[in-house]
């Protein structure tokens, strides 16, 4: 998204260490602004868990390829029935 790389971009110019975006922006905003502009991206569903209000979600695989620093993975951990089970298959992936 245009808009997007623009925002990242002017955070990057005034000194700000990364943003929270989209997994499908992360590449393009790494490359408006520096490899190691840290983007932070929610909505990640490792395993293809319904969406909920989340209008943008990406898999934990497709986060890895994309260069998001930070995935967010929330509601999959902690809806899950036993989360602490969730949380090693997705380490298992990193």
């Amino acid at each position: 998204d245009e808009k997007a790389e623009q925002f990242a971009k002017m955070s990057y110019e005034n000194g700000l260490d990364g943003v929270v975006c989209s997994t499908f922006e992360s590449r393009a905003i790494k490359n408006a602004t520096s490899s190691k502009f840290l983007t932070l991206c929610p909505g990640i569903r490792p395993f293809g868990e319904d969406a909920g209000d989340q209008q943008r979600v990406a898999t934990l695989e497709m986060a890895i390829k994309e260069g998001v620093d930070f995935p967010v993975i929330g509601r999959p951990i902690y809806r899950d029935e036993n989360p602490a089970r969730k949380v090693k298959k997705i380490l298992d992936i990193l």
